[in-house]
């Protein structure tokens, strides 16, 4: 029984389907997971596969907007995408050149230099008029003051003498009177008027009498005419000047008086185009800065300062702030 036993054993092992006792038995084999089974959906299709949706116009579309982006990013940056042109370049700096000179020309410091050189060279050409009237007016006086002394004699001299005398008078009261005038002082006095008109009448005279007919030249009440114009004409002038001298010192005199006294008290004085009501509020406003020592009583700094504030000032307010400050700090 136990040889039967062993040769089973041996078949067992020869078909592979059994080892030898003896051999260690082999290791349990994992169950084959199946995967689970879908369950089958009646009536429903295959899925349809996807479909690249990315077609020429698609694409062409997409370069065109990114084209577009480009560029409107390089538009951004103007320094690079837009260099103007030479012309534009010149005209935009014309043009700029153009706005600062208008500028400029309204600046009222410009007015006002432009006014002085105006004043200069108006002056300096009525002083050469003058000069140029003396002399044609000297010589003709001379032939007439002469009184037919022979050339190179000292009456023949002297006779130069007379119309420079006569202007200088003449000119020293018009020149007062003119210039005190553009300070409004206006002088209505007797003698100062004579001192104006008798020398004006004397060169007149003396410049047109060689133009008389020769027959009234040369008649004698003519020649007795002559000689008192001329012989008269020194102590007419000295008499006229001496009496308008001192009409005209006292004019300067007050005018140097009203000066002074609006140095010392500047807020007193009128000034133009002020509104005292509102010169009164802006007063309120700097007053504090100016005590605090935030700004200065200058017209430009009280100018920033009010315009900082929405407070746009003129000239004129600026300068009557700035002297009410200073009197009241003094």
């Amino acid at each position: 029984m136990s040889e039967i036993a062993h040769m089973a054993d041996y078949r067992r092992l020869d078909s592979g389907l059994y080892a030898p006792c003896e051999t260690t038995p082999p290791a349990e084999a994992e169950p084959i997971r199946n995967p689970p089974e879908q369950p089958e959906q009646a009536g429903v299709a295959d899925p349809v596969p996807e479909v690249d949706g990315r077609t020429e116009r698609v694409r062409a579309l997409e370069i065109e907007v990114a084209e577009r982006e480009e560029i409107a990013a390089l538009q951004a940056q103007r320094a690079e995408t837009h260099v103007e042109s030479a012309t534009t370049q010149v005209l935009r700096q014309q043009s700029a050149d153009a706005e600062d000179k208008r500028r400029e020309l309204a600046n009222p410091a410009r007015i006002a230099l432009r006014d002085g050189r105006a004043q200069f060279w108006i002056t300096v050409s009525a002083f050469l008029a003058a000069l140029i009237a003396l002399g044609w007016s000297t010589a003709n006086v001379q032939a007439t003051a002469a009184m037919g002394a022979p050339a190179g004699s000292p009456g023949w001299w002297l006779a130069w003498g007379v119309e420079p005398l006569i202007s200088a008078a003449l000119l020293t009261v018009m020149g007062a009177k003119a210039y005190l005038a553009t300070r409004q002082v206006t002088i209505t006095d007797r003698w100062v008027d004579l001192a104006q008109w008798v020398p004006l009448g004397y060169t007149i005279a003396l410049n047109c009498w060689m133009s008389l007919p020769a027959p009234v030249l040369t008649h004698p009440a003519t020649e007795l005419v002559r000689g008192l114009l001329v012989h008269s004409v020194g102590p007419a002038v000295v008499v006229l000047l001496v009496h308008a001298l001192p009409v005209l010192w006292q004019a300067f005199i007050r005018l140097h008086s009203r000066s002074a006294a609006g140095f010392q008290n500047p807020s007193e004085q009128p000034r133009p185009d002020i509104d005292h009501q509102r010169a009164q509020q802006l007063l309120d406003i700097v007053r504090p800065a100016y005590q605090a020592g935030e700004i200065t009583g200058g017209v430009s700094t009280i100018s920033r300062y009010l315009r900082a504030r929405g407070h746009r000032v003129g000239t004129p307010m600026s300068m009557w702030l700035r002297d009410a400050l200073k009197q009241e700090a003094a």
